[in-house]
């Protein structure tokens, strides 16, 4: 049976981002949880799965969320409104996206399938494919067919 990895920790200019990972060869897929929650939220069978189907799958936890570092509070009590409408000071969509790069880069990976859930608002440019489930889109992600995850 497959298991997770210890957590391990990516910097982005100070703020460290905990991940850990399931399988260890394939493609790469970042699992992008949405804003504010743990990365334990993805169902472990979905996660065996796509390792079974020879993905090295790796979750992460954003900012704010898990065991990655806390910011400090932002001018709206709306943690929405702070991150989309660029009120408060605590980080933006970009911030986040940087994560998910600084993710990458911590483990050596030049491209990366991405799955993300809920509020994912932007993919990194070394996303050869960007699925995402219940969310909004922005105007600057461009998402893939429904069967790019199967057909790479």
């Amino acid at each position: 049976m497959l298991s997770w990895s210890p957590t391990a920790y990516a910097d982005n200019n100070g703020v460290h981002i905990a991940y850990d990972s399931l399988g260890s060869s394939g493609d790469p897929l970042l699992l992008v949880m949405g804003l504010g929650t743990s990365r334990f939220w993805w169902p472990q069978g979905l996660c065996v799965e796509f390792a079974a189907q020879d993905f090295e799958v790796v979750r992460y936890d954003q900012r704010d969320a898990g065991e990655s570092d806390r910011m400090p509070d932002t001018s709206t009590s709306n943690p929405f409104a702070a991150l989309f409408g660029k009120r408060g000071d605590a980080y933006t969509s970009e911030d986040m996206t940087d994560d998910a790069v600084a993710v990458m880069d911590e483990l050596g990976w030049k491209k990366a399938h991405i799955f993300g859930h809920s509020s994912v608002a932007r993919s990194p440019s070394a996303s050869p494919c960007a699925t995402l489930i219940a969310c909004c889109l922005s105007s600057r992600l461009r998402p893939c067919p429904a069967t790019c995850l199967a057909s790479r």
